[in-house]
């Protein structure tokens, strides 16, 4: 046995020496050819590095159960469920007791100097004072419909019926910097459904002249134009897979997203380190050719996290494992791309019209959040909590409980216990 272990001491000396020869070798060769300070410079390079440099210092969030609150969409304007007091505090207090954590919320950015629609840090003040005294967070969803546009008559603009001018970078970015610095708020989403038209399903849009429907080709956010197969849209394959080479409007739309996404990841990063920003949820409808672009262009370079809206093909009382699975081709590109991003589901959910219906709906939304949880350990965010007139008197919702906008709950849905009673 001493014997042994001497003839191993040994072994590891002549190792040691070998490896010794070998550094000095290697340092002569490497003064000779480039002289004592080249070396020295590199030398406290190397020492003055971080112990830690591979250690994942990205801020990231558990599984977490969330709602989104879609009272008031659109703006911050007095009709605005944000200034109504007695009502946002009641459907937050009611989203509470769900055990929900997350309660997703959305402004518009301002596009120009002169947007007077878009919520400062005052207007949601309110709404963010009234989530967390419930232990929950918000996650601002941030719009804008158009960055960079490459029409020089500017972006589309629905509501106006009118060709703007695109974001002006200067004042999003101040206007995010405040809002960063004063809200209270550590949660940001960039976008929503970002691959879909402006309207946030297709590329049909209103003609305010007549009300009628019609192809709105300057619908599409980010100053993009895609041909006339749309990428297959209202066609027979919803996964939108790139045809033969993407439209170039396609891709230089998907750039400009980007622009607006890593814009808003440096200056929120800037204001706050610790704040986690998420790319904005991906519609599962017609996602495949978006999500290659987005891995084309870098997209995933500029998030801590990616947000996705994991619907079934079939929304009204679709298949609750077939909503999960429509997570899969992003979580496959992730992997490709040697990414560990984390990603939320920042919408799942389901419609329901009759009695019938509200328990398929509830059952669904079951079934697709366990298959979640085996699949994403990040928040996961049903689309939605509250439905309000005039959604329900059409006989169509998607939320747990009704609220008519005044500080009256009207009517919890069969889905409103199941959601409570689902576990981490």
């Amino acid at each position: 046995m001493r014997e042994e272990a001497t003839h191993s001491s040994n072994m590891v000396i002549v190792a040691l020496y070998d490896c010794m020869q070998r550094i000095v070798l290697v340092t002569l060769s490497a003064v000779a050819l480039f002289g004592w300070s080249f070396l020295t410079q590199e030398i406290n390079s190397i020492l003055s590095l971080p112990l830690s440099v591979t250690q994942n210092t990205q801020p990231t969030v558990g599984l977490a159960k969330g709602l989104n609150y879609p009272q008031g969409w659109g703006n911050c304007a007095p009709h605005n469920a944000y200034t109504n007091t007695v009502s946002y505090q009641n459907d937050i207090a009611t989203i509470a007791q769900t055990g929900a954590t997350i309660v997703r919320i959305e402004t518009p950015a301002p596009l120009t100097a002169s947007s007077s629609n878009t919520c400062t840090s005052t207007d949601l003040s309110g709404i963010v004072s009234a989530i967390k005294p419930h232990g929950m967070e918000p996650l601002l969803n941030i719009l804008a419909w158009c960055y960079t546009p490459t029409d020089p008559t500017g972006c589309f603009n629905e509501s106006t019926g009118k060709h703007e001018p695109g974001a002006q970078h200067t004042t999003y970015e101040a206007w995010l910097t405040n809002l960063v610095q004063t809200s209270g708020i550590q949660y940001y989403e960039i976008g929503n459904e970002e691959n879909l038209s402006v309207q946030g399903e297709d590329s049909w849009g209103l003609n305010r002249k007549n009300n009628s429907w019609y192809i709105n080709w300057d619908a599409y956010p980010y100053g993009w134009v895609i041909p006339d197969n749309k990428l297959d849209a209202k066609g027979v394959n919803p996964l939108g897979p790139c045809p033969n080479g993407p439209p170039a409007g396609y891709a230089t739309g998907v750039k400009s997203y980007i622009a607006l996404l890593k814009d808003s990841y440096q200056t929120i990063k800037a204001a706050d380190p610790s704040a986690i920003v998420v790319l904005g949820g991906i519609s599962s409808w017609h996602d495949e050719c978006f999500i290659d672009q987005l891995a084309r262009y870098g997209g995933f370079d500029y998030a801590d996290a990616v947000g996705f809206h994991a619907y079934p093909q079939t929304f009204t009382n679709g298949n609750g494992a077939q909503g999960a699975q429509s997570v899969d081709y992003l979580q496959s590109t992730l992997v490709s791309l040697h990414k560990t991003l984390p990603i939320w589901i920042t919408e799942f959910g389901f419609h329901a019209k009759t009695q019938a219906q509200e328990l398929v709906m509830a059952q669904n939304i079951s079934d697709e959040w366990s298959a979640l949880k085996q699949s994403v350990s990040s928040p996961i965010i049903l689309y939605q909590s509250t439905d309000e007139p005039p959604f329900k008197p059409q006989g169509n919702h998607s939320g747990l409980f009704e609220s008519d906008g005044n500080g009256n709950i009207l009517e919890k849905f069969p889905a409103f216990t199941t959601f409570t009673n689902l576990t981490l």
